[in-house]
């Protein structure tokens, strides 16, 4: 995994905030911007940001693990909505919070408006999705859980921020991995960013100081590049020019 040292010094500069502080900005309905950039910008980024945003630091841990493992059918139906970009669609997960100990089902959709909700319940048993779980997304989908089994897991390290005013939440995700079965691909030296906010909030520090660095937004699943790269022949026209813009920012 790229060094992670030079970011945590940085980010020992920044005022902390705890799970209970950022709570309010969870912004679970939401309108999302995705950013993609190679490892070696990140420090100088996260040095500018430190005047506007606050970090989320977890026992002190400011670089926290990530696990989500994504469901979807045999003829990978949520894939196929996603990578098409049809509105209304949705992606089934479960996210696995390292350093908080808690793991949830998470529904994740997207309106023809373009804007995020995000719908999830915990899950008490670790190893085990349960009646529960089945229940849930049974009643938001049109599916059977029956009809669903595990398709990628992608584990990653993540940086939470929250800005001043307690209006955005900002995401940086590093150490990159996509596996399924035997198959294993990382991207260590690229940084995936995700700036939240409602749809009435407009302004964004972030997105004012990454424009400096030349990095514009990009629209992307993790889901399917996951899924391109670890199954060849998989449809992906619509992902050729991002693979590709993964591949140049991965040198």
């Amino acid at each position: 995994m790229t060094d992670l040292i030079q970011t945590e010094q940085i980010l020992n500069e920044y005022q902390d905030v705890s799970i209970s502080q950022i709570i309010g900005v969870e912004l679970m309905e939401r309108m999302e911007t995705k950013f993609m950039f190679n490892y070696s910008l990140l420090p100088g980024i996260i040095d500018e940001l430190k005047t506007y945003y606050k970090v989320l630091s977890v026992n002190n841990l400011k670089l926290q693990p990530y696990t989500t493992i994504y469901y979807d059918t045999d003829d990978l139906l949520t894939f196929h909505q996603n990578h098409n970009g049809k509105s209304n669609r949705f992606k089934i997960r479960i996210r696995r919070y390292d350093a908080f100990n808690t793991r949830y089902i998470e529904l994740k959709y997207k309106s023809n408006k373009k804007e995020t909700c995000k719908k999830r319940i915990e899950i008490t048993d670790l190893n085990e999705i349960g009646i529960e779980g089945h229940k849930f997304i049974e009643s938001e989908t049109s599916l059977k859980f029956s009809e669903l089994h595990e398709t990628l897991t992608n584990k990653f390290i993540r940086i939470t921020m929250v800005n001043n005013e307690f209006t955005e939440r900002l995401t940086l995700d590093t150490g990159i991995c996509f596996k399924h079965g035997l198959q294993h691909v990382e991207y260590p030296s690229i940084v995936v960013a995700e700036s939240k906010k409602d749809s009435i909030t407009h302004s964004s520090n972030f997105q004012v100081i990454i424009k400096k660095y030349g990095i514009r937004p990009i629209n992307f699943s993790k889901y399917c590049i996951g899924m391109i790269l670890l199954n060849p022949g998989i449809k992906y026209n619509n992902y050729k020019s991002k693979i590709l813009q993964l591949q140049k920012l991965s040198v």
